[in-house]
């Protein structure tokens, strides 16, 4: 009862809007320190990937053989791409519904006149 009575006030309500906010804004901040932080990581890993690293023997002497893992690069872009909203998931289409609807009706009248021509 008393915290009901309480909650009514103009006071607490706008501390705890106040608070509220204060929490969303850290939250806010964290993320996006964790995204610049990942999108960091993803680039420094592309580095990497991309160096062509030479090959050391047992008494760590070049090989003359390189190291280059292409499939490692090619992962942190893509992540890189994602994360920065390069690529759409949905296909999209250079033809209005109605185009569509009119090239499938010829497809179908198309195969129709053939099937008719050959019987």
């Amino acid at each position: 009862m008393l915290a009901s009575r309480l909650l009514r006030k103009v006071k607490v309500q706008a501390r705890i809007a106040e608070l509220q906010a204060e929490l969303h804004r850290a939250l806010d901040a964290r993320n996006l320190i964790d995204a610049q932080w990942i999108e960091a990581q993803l680039v420094e890993n592309v580095r990497r990937a991309m160096q062509a690293k030479p090959v050391l023997d047992r008494e760590g002497n070049e090989t003359g053989e390189y190291v280059y893992q292409g499939q490692v690069a090619n992962r942190a872009l893509e992540l890189l791409g994602k994360q920065r909203g390069m690529f759409g998931d949905k296909l999209e289409l250079a033809v209005t519904p109605e185009q569509a609807k009119a090239r499938v009706f010829e497809i179908f009248t198309a195969a129709a006149t053939q099937r008719q021509g050959a019987t």
